[in-house]
This record gives C-alpha cells, sequence and structure tokens, in this order.
C-alpha cells in the first residue's frame, strides 16, 4: 500500500486553541533536542519541529555520553529540550509545552479531553510492542500483534467521530499535539519505506489518509525522506 503524493497542506494552526498570551515563538531562542541516535520517543518531537521550521540542534548521543549527562536531568531521563533558557524533560510534557508555544493545543476541555484521551490510546497502542520487542518475549509479540487491527479499527472510529466521515486531522481543521502522536506511532510503525511492504494493510484507509495529509507539510515530509534510518 503506497502513500499517495499530497500536495503541500498547511499545518496552519485552527482557531479557539491556546490563548495568544500563551503561544509565542521559538524561533528567537536556542533550541537544542537531547536524545539517543533513535526514533524512540524524541522522534514525534523532531517530526513537530521540522514541521513547523523550528530551528534546533538535533543532538544525537550514545549510552557513554548518556552516563555523563544523565545526573544533570532532573528526574535523569530523556529525551531532554533546551529551551527559553530551561531544560525540559518527559517527551509527552515537552511535546505539550511546544504546542502551546506554536497554538495547537486546545483550550475549551472538551476538546483538551479529545485530545488527552486520544494520546493516551497511542500509548496503550505503543507500549506493549515496545514491552514484547523489549523482553524478546515471543508470546508477548504475538498477543501484541493479534490486538492491532482492532486498535487501529477504533483509531479509525475516532477520526470518523463526526457523522461517519473522515475529518481531516483528530483535532479538526489542522494538525495538533495528538495529530503527530497518531502520525508518528502509524509512519514508524506500518506507513514508513522500511514498515510498509510488510505492515501497512494492517492500517485502515482513512487513517492512510490522514497520513497523506500529515505529509503534505512539505518540511516534515523532506525530513522523513532524508532522515537517518534506524531500527526503531
Amino acid at each position: 500500500m503506497a502513500l499517495i503524493h499530497m500536495g503541500c497542506v498547511s499545518l496552519k494552526p485552527a482557531k479557539a486553541r491556546v490563548s495568544s498570551r500563551t503561544a509565542s515563538s521559538l524561533s528567537s531562542s536556542r533550541v537544542v533536542l537531547h536524545y539517543f541516535d533513535l526514533y524512540g520517543r524524541a522522534e514525534v518531537l523532531r517530526m513537530l519541529l521540522k514541521a513547523h521550521s523550528v530551528d534546533f540542534e538535533d543532538h544525537r548521543f550514545g549510552s557513554e555520553e548518556w552516563i555523563r549527562l544523565k545526573p544533570k536531568a532532573e528526574f535523569q531521563v530523556c529525551p531532554l529540550l533546551e529551551v527559553e533558557g530551561k531544560t525540559l524533560c518527559e517527551t509527552r510534557a515537552i511535546l505539550r509545552f511546544l504546542c502551546m508555544r506554536k497554538d495547537l493545543y486546545p483550550s475549551n476541555p472538551k476538546e483538551i479531553y479529545l485530545c488527552e484521551s486520544l494520546c493516551d490510546f497511542v500509548d496503550d497502542l505503543r507500549l506493549p510492542l515496545i514491552d514484547a520487542a523489549r523482553t524478546s518475549d515471543i508470546d508477548k509479540m504475538m498477543k501484541a500483534q493479534a490486538a492491532l487491527p482492532q486498535r487501529l479499527l477504533a483509531l479509525e472510529k475516532r477520526l470518523k467521530r463526526k457523522q461517519g466521515s473522515p475529518l481531516a486531522y483528530f483535532h479538526g481543521k489542522a494538525a495538533g499535539m495528538a495529530d503527530f502522536l497518531v502520525f508518528n506511532f502509524l509512519w514508524d510503525n506500518f506507513l514508513s519505506p522500511e514498515r510498509k511492504e510488510d505492515r501497512a494493510e494492517l492500517v485502515p484507509k482513512a487513517l492512510v489518509e490522514f497520513a497523506e495529509r500529515m505529509l503534505g507539510n512539505s518540511a516534515l515530509r523532506r525530513y522523513l525522506e532524508h532522515r537517518p534510518l534506524r531500527p526503531y
């Protein structure tokens, strides 16, 4: 299942998100992302930063350098993001911070629920696969794989929540925080050139079309075409 080439689609934020007093540009701030030389937890942050043309240093390191950096991290975890004179940690919190700064996070309580519940569901999809791979447990992997088709259909159902017709994005008219998390999961597990031959058929049509719309952002597409190839 090949992804269709799309024209450039803007990811311009929709109205009625965070207050304009909260949203601000990151262009004047030095931004450094610290993470292992893998996709992993940091990849969704790289995708967001690239899609919105934020100039940042992508500092990738190995295990020996992490031993030196770890004591300086507040919770001794990575990724870490240096921005606005601070060092932030925890992937979801960093993503939320960036989305608020770029006006990509909702302000209405109902929309916040829809966003955060979808983010939690992506974790429910991803974590069993990570756990099975980390432990090399075949039974866990088979169980996690067997659950995927039904769970991907549930993800598609959320995209179609209004009158059964797919929304352009999970957040409505523009790609927001949950959209980047879903896209990251779909791309790196099913739809990337390295995965699509074996796994793309698992992805429902509406989710493939959603991924195509995300790829309409030319900066994001260029990043994915030229990023370093890593196994995970």
